[in-house]
């Protein structure tokens, strides 16, 4: 009997414990949130004509672009709700583009070319306290992706002396898919936190929307055509902001 009564003490407390716990938590019931995100992103080549096998020294291919890393800007908004439930909103102004090397006739040529793109998420969390600074929030929603850069007609070819390129977008600029991930919020102060998250976004639809020819100036030298998806695992480090104690 004393078991029984001990044992309904414990959860007692515990329950209050809990309720208060979440009372305090549910004070901040917006933030402001700004990250900076960052992926890596190879493209695919897809079609080279070039049958030539060259004989030039490729000891030191990094001083040619290969490393496709890519940055995007995050700003939201985090609506709390009871149960320990986040909507949040956010908008992202992201970097792409394509970044490669090749060889040719007489040395190694790289090339770089940025593309511009707008992402809106909207995205429900779940929280999950690891202790009272510290909490885990998986998260899922959806993402409408928006291509700014324009691509040119596919039949034109733009000359910049060294070089001859074309750059084109397939599809509609619009569409529509999904991100999933966590986030690992800790709170510093009574409304400052800081956030590190990972993020995979991704369309429904991803095929390859960019498709980029390069070559060296000459029409006697062959092309290569590089394309690109849009999706990607971003790894981002951020602040949270309470707009209410």
């Amino acid at each position: 009997m004393k078991s029984l009564k001990l044992i309904m003490i414990i959860l007692l407390v515990s329950k209050l414990a809990f309720t208060q716990t979440s009372s305090k938590l549910e004070k901040n019931k917006f933030e402001i949130s700004i990250k900076l995100e960052a992926t890596k992103r190879k493209s695919d080549k897809y079609f080279d004509n070039d049958t030539n096998i060259y004989t030039i020294d490729q000891k030191k291919p990094e001083k040619y672009y290969r490393n496709n890393n890519y940055l995007a800007g995050n700003i939201g908004v985090k609506r709390f709700y009871p149960k320990h439930f986040i909507i949040s909103t956010e908008f992202r102004y992201k970097l792409w583009g394509f970044k490669e090397y090749f060889l040719s006739p007489y040395q190694s040529y790289g090339f770089s070319y940025t593309l511009f793109n707008m992402d809106l998420s909207f995205t429900i969390q779940k929280r999950f306290i690891l202790y009272s600074r510290l909490e885990i929030r998986p998260r899922i929603g959806i993402t409408i992706f928006r291509t700014l850069t324009k691509g040119f007609d596919s039949t034109v070819y733009y000359n910049f002396e060294i070089s001859e390129y074309n750059n084109y977008y397939l599809g509609s600029p619009y569409k529509i898919g999904m991100n999933m991930g966590s986030e690992l919020n800790y709170k510093i102060v009574n409304r400052v936190s800081f956030t590190a998250s990972f993020v995979y976004y991704t369309p429904f639809n991803n095929n390859y929307g960019w498709t980029h020819g390069e070559r060296v100036a000459g029409t006697q030298y062959p092309w290569r055509k590089y394309r690109k998806k849009n999706d990607g695992l971003y790894l981002g480090f951020g602040m949270d902001y309470g707009l209410t104690k």
